[in-house]
């Protein structure tokens, strides 16, 4: 037998649950890099453009998943791949100021 027993009302989510999200997902990434020698670390211009890439307003903030993946762990894979961050580098991901379409990894 099919029937409810609850109903449950969802509110949208609103830019400062976003950031929350954003900054709850990054801590498994940033974790993996800790263990490797190097510290990341996101400006705020960066944490709003994540939080607005990885929202809709059909499926909230699921898609955030896939925003990390394409835009912090793949081009920071490739860049380590590269060579670029070696152990105790600090990472800063920001926003690409010409562009804003991407986020840019520069050394502290």
């Amino acid at each position: 037998m099919n029937r409810i027993d609850e109903i449950i009302t969802f509110s949208p989510l609103n830019e400062k649950d976003m950031i929350k999200i954003v900054n709850l997902n990054l801590k498994e990434v940033t974790q993996r890099l800790i263990e490797n020698g190097l510290k990341v670390s996101l400006t705020k211009k960066a944490h709003l453009w994540l939080a607005k890439n990885g929202y809709t307003a059909d499926f909230g903030a699921r898609p955030l998943t896939r925003a990390l993946q394409k835009f912090i762990e793949s081009p920071l894979s490739k860049k380590l791949l590269e060579g670029e961050f070696k152990d105790g580098d600090t990472i800063i991901a920001d926003l690409d100021p010409e562009t804003e379409d991407k986020l840019v990894f520069t050394k502290k």
